[in-house]
Protein backbone atom coordinates (compact mmCIF):
# COMPACT_ATOMS: atom_id res chain seq x y z
CA UNK A 1 0.00 0.00 0.00
CA UNK A 2 1.04 3.86 -1.16
CA UNK A 3 0.21 4.94 2.64
CA UNK A 4 0.62 3.00 6.08
CA UNK A 5 -2.72 2.58 7.80
CA UNK A 6 -3.50 2.40 11.30
CA UNK A 7 -4.43 -0.60 12.84
CA UNK A 8 -8.53 -0.23 13.20
CA UNK A 9 -9.06 -1.44 16.87
CA UNK A 10 -6.17 0.83 17.76
CA UNK A 11 -8.19 3.62 16.15
CA UNK A 12 -11.33 2.74 17.50
CA UNK A 13 -9.55 2.39 21.37
CA UNK A 14 -7.93 5.63 20.73
CA UNK A 15 -11.38 7.50 19.97
CA UNK A 16 -13.77 6.21 23.06
CA UNK A 17 -10.39 7.12 25.33
CA UNK A 18 -9.99 10.47 24.50
CA UNK A 19 -14.39 11.33 23.98
CA UNK A 20 -15.62 8.84 26.61
CA UNK A 21 -16.77 10.12 29.51
CA UNK A 22 -19.10 8.52 32.29
CA UNK A 23 -20.08 10.34 35.01
CA UNK A 24 -21.57 8.95 38.25
CA UNK A 25 -24.44 9.81 40.30
CA UNK A 26 -22.65 12.22 43.09
CA UNK A 27 -20.83 13.79 39.86
CA UNK A 28 -17.92 12.02 39.66
CA UNK A 29 -16.44 10.98 36.59
CA UNK A 30 -16.74 6.64 36.34
CA UNK A 31 -12.79 5.16 35.79
CA UNK A 32 -13.28 2.86 33.19
CA UNK A 33 -10.54 0.84 31.36
CA UNK A 34 -10.51 0.59 27.80
CA UNK A 35 -8.19 -2.26 26.08
CA UNK A 36 -7.88 -4.91 23.51
CA UNK A 37 -10.02 -7.86 24.24
CA UNK A 38 -10.36 -9.65 26.91
CA UNK A 39 -12.29 -9.28 30.16
CA UNK A 40 -9.35 -9.06 32.81
CA UNK A 41 -11.42 -9.91 36.73
CA UNK A 42 -7.76 -8.10 38.28
CA UNK A 43 -8.67 -4.49 36.55
CA UNK A 44 -12.43 -4.54 37.23
CA UNK A 45 -12.56 -5.01 40.53
CA UNK A 46 -10.12 -1.96 40.42
CA UNK A 47 -12.95 -0.08 38.20
CA UNK A 48 -16.30 0.77 37.63
CA UNK A 49 -16.38 -1.21 34.33
CA UNK A 50 -14.03 -2.60 31.54
CA UNK A 51 -14.92 -1.79 27.71
CA UNK A 52 -12.83 -4.25 25.17
CA UNK A 53 -12.49 -4.04 21.54
CA UNK A 54 -12.02 -6.30 19.53
CA UNK A 55 -11.51 -7.17 15.57
CA UNK A 56 -14.12 -9.27 14.40
CA UNK A 57 -14.46 -9.69 10.50
CA UNK A 58 -12.99 -7.92 7.87
CA UNK A 59 -14.14 -8.35 4.20
CA UNK A 60 -12.60 -6.41 1.29
CA UNK A 61 -14.37 -5.00 -1.79
CA UNK A 62 -12.75 -4.15 -4.97
CA UNK A 63 -13.40 -0.53 -6.23
CA UNK A 64 -11.71 -0.23 -9.03
CA UNK A 65 -11.33 -2.64 -12.66
CA UNK A 66 -7.97 -3.73 -11.22
CA UNK A 67 -8.61 -4.01 -8.02
CA UNK A 68 -5.91 -1.69 -6.38
CA UNK A 69 -8.55 0.49 -5.17
CA UNK A 70 -10.50 -1.43 -2.31
CA UNK A 71 -13.01 -0.81 0.48
CA UNK A 72 -12.31 -2.74 3.78
CA UNK A 73 -15.35 -3.27 5.99
CA UNK A 74 -14.43 -3.77 9.36
CA UNK A 75 -16.89 -5.26 12.09
CA UNK A 76 -16.02 -4.37 15.49
CA UNK A 77 -16.73 -6.16 18.75
CA UNK A 78 -16.99 -4.08 21.77
CA UNK A 79 -17.82 -5.31 25.16
CA UNK A 80 -18.75 -4.00 28.26
CA UNK A 81 -17.96 -5.42 31.08
CA UNK A 82 -19.04 -4.56 35.15
CA UNK A 83 -18.74 -6.66 37.90
CA UNK A 84 -21.64 -6.57 40.48
CA UNK A 85 -21.55 -5.97 44.15
CA UNK A 86 -24.23 -7.50 46.09
CA UNK A 87 -24.89 -4.78 48.00
CA UNK A 88 -25.45 -2.24 45.28
CA UNK A 89 -26.30 -4.62 42.22
CA UNK A 90 -29.23 -1.98 40.90
CA UNK A 91 -26.11 0.81 41.11
CA UNK A 92 -23.71 -1.42 39.28
CA UNK A 93 -26.22 -2.47 36.39
CA UNK A 94 -27.12 1.27 36.12
CA UNK A 95 -23.69 1.93 35.32
CA UNK A 96 -22.74 -0.37 32.57
CA UNK A 97 -26.01 1.22 31.07
CA UNK A 98 -24.05 4.27 31.12
CA UNK A 99 -21.14 3.32 29.63
CA UNK A 100 -22.94 1.97 26.73
CA UNK A 101 -24.82 4.56 26.11
CA UNK A 102 -21.97 6.78 26.16
CA UNK A 103 -20.13 4.75 23.86
CA UNK A 104 -23.14 4.90 21.54
CA UNK A 105 -22.75 8.79 21.95
CA UNK A 106 -19.43 8.81 21.32
CA UNK A 107 -19.29 6.68 18.41
CA UNK A 108 -22.78 8.53 17.06
CA UNK A 109 -21.11 11.76 17.27
CA UNK A 110 -17.67 10.95 15.70
CA UNK A 111 -19.14 8.32 12.90
CA UNK A 112 -17.78 10.33 9.87
CA UNK A 113 -14.67 11.12 11.62
CA UNK A 114 -12.95 8.33 14.20
CA UNK A 115 -9.39 9.06 12.91
CA UNK A 116 -9.65 12.74 14.10
CA UNK A 117 -8.07 13.95 17.87
CA UNK A 118 -8.22 16.62 19.62
CA UNK A 119 -5.48 16.88 22.77
CA UNK A 120 -5.74 19.72 25.17
CA UNK A 121 -4.99 20.70 28.58
CA UNK A 122 -8.54 19.97 30.39
CA UNK A 123 -7.67 18.28 33.67
CA UNK A 124 -4.04 18.47 33.60
CA UNK A 125 -2.17 19.14 36.71
CA UNK A 126 1.96 18.64 37.65
CA UNK A 127 0.81 14.92 38.84
CA UNK A 128 -1.61 14.14 36.02
CA UNK A 129 -0.89 13.42 32.63
CA UNK A 130 1.09 13.28 29.77
CA UNK A 131 0.63 16.65 28.69
CA UNK A 132 3.12 19.44 29.72
CA UNK A 133 3.24 23.40 29.72
CA UNK A 134 6.51 25.08 31.11
CA UNK A 135 7.44 29.09 30.89
CA UNK A 136 10.19 30.85 30.68
CA UNK A 137 12.29 34.47 30.08
CA UNK A 138 14.81 35.02 27.29
CA UNK A 139 16.76 36.98 25.14
CA UNK A 140 16.55 33.80 22.77
CA UNK A 141 14.36 30.70 22.34
CA UNK A 142 15.61 28.26 24.22
CA UNK A 143 15.43 24.38 22.94
CA UNK A 144 13.42 21.73 24.75
CA UNK A 145 15.87 19.99 27.22
CA UNK A 146 16.97 23.59 28.59
CA UNK A 147 17.47 24.64 32.10
CA UNK A 148 15.63 27.82 31.43
CA UNK A 149 12.08 26.33 31.45
CA UNK A 150 10.01 26.00 34.65
CA UNK A 151 6.86 24.03 34.74
CA UNK A 152 3.67 25.44 35.59
CA UNK A 153 1.61 25.10 38.88
CA UNK A 154 -1.72 23.43 39.80
CA UNK A 155 -2.87 26.77 39.98
CA UNK A 156 -1.28 27.92 36.64
CA UNK A 157 -2.60 24.83 34.57
CA UNK A 158 -6.10 25.05 35.41
CA UNK A 159 -5.84 28.78 33.39
CA UNK A 160 -5.34 26.50 30.03
CA UNK A 161 -8.22 23.88 30.20
CA UNK A 162 -10.71 26.17 28.66
CA UNK A 163 -11.10 29.02 25.80
CA UNK A 164 -13.05 31.12 28.77
CA UNK A 165 -10.97 33.85 29.12
CA UNK A 166 -9.09 32.88 32.25
CA UNK A 167 -4.93 33.53 30.97
CA UNK A 168 -2.31 32.59 32.07
CA UNK A 169 0.67 35.37 31.77
CA UNK A 170 4.18 35.86 32.26
CA UNK A 171 6.03 38.81 32.08
CA UNK A 172 9.53 40.51 31.90
CA UNK A 173 10.87 44.27 31.61
CA UNK A 174 14.25 43.32 31.01
CA UNK A 175 15.65 44.80 27.81
CA UNK A 176 16.20 42.41 24.89
CA UNK A 177 14.06 39.84 26.82
CA UNK A 178 11.02 38.11 25.87
CA UNK A 179 8.25 35.99 28.14
CA UNK A 180 7.90 32.52 26.36
CA UNK A 181 5.77 29.21 26.57
CA UNK A 182 6.58 25.45 25.65
CA UNK A 183 3.93 23.05 25.58
CA UNK A 184 4.80 19.10 25.34
CA UNK A 185 2.04 16.98 23.94
CA UNK A 186 2.67 13.49 24.15
CA UNK A 187 0.48 11.76 21.00
CA UNK A 188 0.00 7.82 21.49
CA UNK A 189 0.27 6.84 17.44
CA UNK A 190 3.34 6.48 14.97
CA UNK A 191 4.34 9.25 12.86
CA UNK A 192 4.24 6.82 9.80
CA UNK A 193 0.34 6.92 9.84
CA UNK A 194 -0.46 10.35 10.39
CA UNK A 195 -2.75 12.06 7.69
CA UNK A 196 -2.78 15.30 9.03
CA UNK A 197 -1.26 17.29 12.45
CA UNK A 198 -2.02 20.76 13.77
CA UNK A 199 -1.18 22.90 16.57
CA UNK A 200 -3.26 25.91 17.81
CA UNK A 201 -2.20 28.44 20.63
CA UNK A 202 -4.82 31.51 21.76
CA UNK A 203 -3.73 34.28 23.15
CA UNK A 204 -1.81 37.33 22.61
CA UNK A 205 1.52 39.25 23.11
CA UNK A 206 2.21 42.55 24.09
CA UNK A 207 5.09 44.55 23.89
CA UNK A 208 6.60 48.36 23.66
CA UNK A 209 7.38 47.64 20.15
CA UNK A 210 3.80 46.13 19.13
CA UNK A 211 1.25 43.36 20.02
CA UNK A 212 1.53 40.24 18.59
CA UNK A 213 3.05 36.45 19.30
CA UNK A 214 4.90 34.07 17.25
CA UNK A 215 4.73 30.40 17.50
CA UNK A 216 6.99 27.62 16.29
CA UNK A 217 7.37 23.37 16.31
CA UNK A 218 10.36 21.63 17.11
CA UNK A 219 12.11 19.90 14.29
CA UNK A 220 14.16 16.70 15.76
CA UNK A 221 15.30 16.24 12.88
CA UNK A 222 17.27 19.91 12.06
CA UNK A 223 17.12 20.25 15.78
CA UNK A 224 16.01 23.67 15.70
CA UNK A 225 12.02 25.55 16.11
CA UNK A 226 10.42 25.44 12.73
CA UNK A 227 7.25 26.46 11.00
CA UNK A 228 7.12 29.72 11.96
CA UNK A 229 3.60 31.37 12.55
CA UNK A 230 2.54 34.89 13.63
CA UNK A 231 -0.69 36.69 14.99
CA UNK A 232 -0.36 40.05 15.27
CA UNK A 233 -3.90 40.80 17.40
CA UNK A 234 -3.74 42.76 21.28
CA UNK A 235 -6.99 40.32 21.85
CA UNK A 236 -7.27 36.69 21.77
CA UNK A 237 -6.57 35.25 18.43
CA UNK A 238 -5.86 31.53 17.26
CA UNK A 239 -2.22 30.89 15.80
CA UNK A 240 -1.57 27.53 14.62
CA UNK A 241 0.95 25.46 12.79
CA UNK A 242 -0.64 22.93 10.09
CA UNK A 243 1.46 19.85 8.75
CA UNK A 244 0.38 17.43 6.21
CA UNK A 245 4.06 15.59 5.63
CA UNK A 246 6.98 14.76 7.66
CA UNK A 247 5.94 13.69 10.71
CA UNK A 248 8.85 11.94 11.65
CA UNK A 249 11.28 15.27 11.72
CA UNK A 250 8.39 16.75 14.35
CA UNK A 251 7.14 13.86 16.20
CA UNK A 252 9.66 12.35 18.59
CA UNK A 253 10.64 8.55 19.02
CA UNK A 254 8.61 8.61 22.25
CA UNK A 255 5.57 10.57 20.80
CA UNK A 256 6.03 14.10 22.10
CA UNK A 257 5.25 17.25 20.45
CA UNK A 258 6.95 20.49 21.21
CA UNK A 259 5.05 23.88 20.62
CA UNK A 260 6.62 27.09 21.34
CA UNK A 261 5.27 30.69 21.76
CA UNK A 262 6.73 33.88 22.56
CA UNK A 263 5.80 37.72 21.90
CA UNK A 264 6.26 39.02 18.87
CA UNK A 265 8.65 41.74 20.18
CA UNK A 266 11.00 41.89 23.18
CA UNK A 267 10.90 44.55 26.11
CA UNK A 268 12.74 47.75 25.61
CA UNK A 269 13.76 48.13 29.41
CA UNK A 270 11.29 50.61 30.19
CA UNK A 271 7.94 48.78 28.93
CA UNK A 272 7.41 45.34 29.71
CA UNK A 273 6.20 41.91 26.85
CA UNK A 274 3.76 40.27 28.40
CA UNK A 275 2.62 37.16 27.03
CA UNK A 276 -1.31 35.69 27.62
CA UNK A 277 -2.64 32.03 26.81
CA UNK A 278 -6.06 31.25 27.18
CA UNK A 279 -6.05 27.60 25.44
CA UNK A 280 -3.77 25.24 22.80
CA UNK A 281 -4.52 21.88 21.62
CA UNK A 282 -3.30 19.80 19.20
CA UNK A 283 -5.31 18.27 16.30
CA UNK A 284 -4.18 15.02 14.54
CA UNK A 285 -6.04 12.95 12.08
CA UNK A 286 -4.61 8.90 11.16
CA UNK A 287 -4.63 7.03 8.25
CA UNK A 288 -7.46 3.94 8.73
CA UNK A 289 -11.10 3.83 9.22
CA UNK A 290 -12.95 7.19 7.86
CA UNK A 291 -16.26 5.82 9.22
CA UNK A 292 -17.78 4.13 11.91
CA UNK A 293 -20.91 3.59 13.64
CA UNK A 294 -23.57 0.91 15.76
CA UNK A 295 -25.50 -1.93 14.54
CA UNK A 296 -25.92 -3.46 17.06
CA UNK A 297 -26.11 -4.34 20.85
CA UNK A 298 -27.39 -7.07 23.20
CA UNK A 299 -26.84 -8.03 26.95
CA UNK A 300 -25.02 -11.14 27.64
CA UNK A 301 -24.61 -11.38 31.71
CA UNK A 302 -22.59 -13.42 33.30
CA UNK A 303 -24.29 -15.06 36.08
CA UNK A 304 -22.64 -18.02 36.06
CA UNK A 305 -19.91 -16.70 38.07
CA UNK A 306 -20.13 -15.16 41.26
CA UNK A 307 -20.13 -12.55 41.73
CA UNK A 308 -22.05 -11.70 38.29
CA UNK A 309 -20.61 -10.04 35.54
CA UNK A 310 -23.14 -7.54 33.71
CA UNK A 311 -21.98 -7.45 30.09
CA UNK A 312 -23.36 -5.85 26.75
CA UNK A 313 -22.02 -6.52 23.35
CA UNK A 314 -21.94 -3.69 20.75
CA UNK A 315 -20.90 -4.39 17.33
CA UNK A 316 -20.22 -2.10 15.01
CA UNK A 317 -18.99 -1.44 11.58
CA UNK A 318 -16.58 0.59 9.90
CA UNK A 319 -14.96 1.39 6.34
CA UNK A 320 -11.28 1.97 5.42
CA UNK A 321 -10.59 2.24 1.81
CA UNK A 322 -6.63 1.35 0.55
CA UNK A 323 -4.72 2.25 -2.66
CA UNK A 324 -2.27 -0.91 -3.50
CA UNK A 325 0.44 -0.50 -5.22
Amino acid sequence: MSVTTEEPTKTLIRLLKTYLRVVKDNGEVAKVYISNEWYNSEISKQSDGQISVGLQRCEQQKLSANGKVRRAIIDFRINVWVLDKPERSSETREMRSKIVDEIRRVIAERNGSPNQFTYNFTGIGRESGDHKAFYAISTSEPEPSSQAWNELTNEEYVKLWYSDDERFSISTQQSGEYPLLLFKFKLDVKPEVLKSLRLDFEGYGESPAGSGVTVKVWNFSSECWDKVSSGFGDIDETVSIGLSSDFSNFVSDEGYVYLLARTANPSDGVGSATLNCDYTKIEFSVNGICYCDIVSYSNLDMVNVRPFIWRTELLARGWMFERLI
